[in-house]
């Protein structure tokens, strides 16, 4: 099982919260071994959960033992239904469903809780807020940071964000790179840890370092200054954008640039919307749904200055996913000819000359 050490206690043993259960666990430390790259491609499982329609009796500010006790008897293992209302951080606030029932009458019933309008904050916190806004000026990092880029041979890939098929962002497949993003963040969490900005003053297009609320350290291009003293920041090793607290955003030390940024910025090639509104976000939706948690073999049909035009095979079933994608209604070909599957080989790779932390 795949975890996150939180603590360590009088005897050794370590707190674990396992990332794809929700639980944690108590382990020996001898018994806990690193997790290898290859093991964290897929994203941790749980998704945090908040019941926005309820409120502790008598004024509590915390929920009882008694009342998470009758909660764990009566829903795990049980099927739910999540209307999500909003988004803080990676924390779901939500109206939630057991067997049709909803969640918030059967604690309020049982006398554990009392139902309220849904609570909803007014302002959810802006780090790790997605931000689709402004496109993100590829010329211009370049000139910043050097920018991972493959050989116009095939490549296996894994992809870490989609905006649409017109735009989406992979990494290729190499431990060692792996390894080295894992070694930035780790450098960045020891340079900055517990430190304040100190008024560090940027600019649109500086490079900087920020942490979101799952306590990594990233790179970061700041794509757009706003008047409410927040920023758009594109992660140059994940291709997501993120808005964040002036307060929060600090300078990338010149050590951290020498690894260029590991985000391959793809389009889908021959592929176009079904009409001229461009992809919906159900099209989107579809489309994250046949590239995310896969390895991907990526044939380069086309490249533009830093973006590549791809096309793209399941490794494991071999699937085509232009074809699939085409096959749903959600786009069409423009080009009669369809590509191939890529061969076996895979473009070799050079791992990152060795650099100081």
């Amino acid at each position: 099982m795949r975890g996150l050490v939180t603590g360590m206690d009088e005897e050794s043993n370590y707190s674990i919260f396992l990332i794809d259960f929700g639980n944690s666990i108590a382990a020996p430390k001898n018994e806990a071994k690193a997790l290898s790259p290859e093991f964290r491609r897929v994203p941790a499982q749980v998704v945090p959960l908040k019941l926005i329609t309820v409120k502790p009796v008598e004024e509590q500010e915390e929920w009882s033992n008694e009342v998470c006790q009758f909660l764990k008897e009566f829903i795990i293992g049980q099927n739910v239904r999540v209307k999500p209302e909003y988004k803080d951080g990676i924390i779901f606030g939500a109206r939630i469903k057991v067997q049709d029932q909803p969640l918030d009458k059967l604690l309020s019933d049982s006398g554990y809780a009392v139902k309220v309008d849904p609570i909803i904050p007014s302002d959810s916190h802006t780090q790790n807020k997605k931000d689709p806004r402004k496109a993100i000026p590829f010329s211009d990092i370049s000139k910043q940071i050097d920018v991972e880029q493959p050989t116009m041979e095939d490549f296996e890939a894994y992809v870490t964000c989609v905006v649409s098929p017109r735009l989406f962002y992979c990494r290729m497949l190499d431990d060692e790179k792996e390894k080295a993003v894992d070694e930035v963040s780790a450098g960045l969490k020891a340079h900055f840890e517990g430190k304040e900005s100190e008024g560090f003053e940027y600019s649109e297009g500086d490079l900087c370092a920020i942490k979101l609320t799952d306590g990594q350290w990233y790179r970061g291009f700041i794509v757009r200054l706003h008047s409410n003293e927040t920023a758009s920041i594109w992660l140059c090793d994940f291709g997501s954008k993120y808005t964040m607290q002036r307060e929060e955003i600090y300078p990338l030390p010149d050590k951290f640039k020498e690894l260029p940024a590991q985000s391959v910025t793809l389009q889908m090639q021959y592929l176009v919307p079904i009409n001229d509104t461009g992809y919906p976000k159900e099209a989107s939706d579809y489309f994250r749904l046949l590239v995310v948690n896969r390895i991907l073999k990526v044939k380069i049909l086309k490249k533009h200055q830093t973006i590549y035009r791809v096309a793209l095979f399941d490794k494991k079933t071999g699937t085509d996913v232009g074809e699939k994608y085409v096959n749903k209604g959600y786009a069409k070909y423009i080009f009669n000819r369809k590509p191939v599957y890529p061969e076996t080989k895979v473009a070799p790779l050079m791992p990152p000359e060795p650099r100081p932390i």
